[in-house]
């Protein structure tokens, strides 16, 4: 190997293609350079929560980037319980996991 010359991290390359697999989705260089390089500067609130007509609460996220001001929102649904399969979440808990909700739990790369 050369003086002075380095491979790549496994993370900064993993970032890049990140970058690049972003851009081509959506065309907005800022935006890939935020889910890229910035989603631990990202702060999360849940703007509203509701109960559906249908079998799901709904909860919608305001999310901010302290780097890079990007401003985006974020909808998430989560199964009403359901006691004949014995899924889903009880409204109290639904409520309680949207209010904490955040980038930890959704990954674009």
């Amino acid at each position: 190997m050369k003086q002075g010359h380095t491979t790549p991290s496994v993370s900064q390359s993993g970032r890049f293609f990140c970058f690049v697999k972003t851009l081509t989705k959506t065309l907005k260089p800022r935006y890939a350079w935020h889910i890229a390089y910035h989603r631990d500067a990202e702060q999360w609130s849940m703007i509203q929560f509701r109960d559906g007509a249908d079998e799901f609460y709904h909860s919608k996220h305001l999310i901010t980037c302290s780097k890079c001001r990007v401003n985006q929102t974020a909808k998430r649904i989560w199964p009403k319980f359901n006691a004949d399969l014995d899924n889903g979440y009880q409204l109290t808990e639904a409520r309680q996991k949207a209010s904490s909700y955040s980038a930890q739990h959704c990954g674009s790369c």
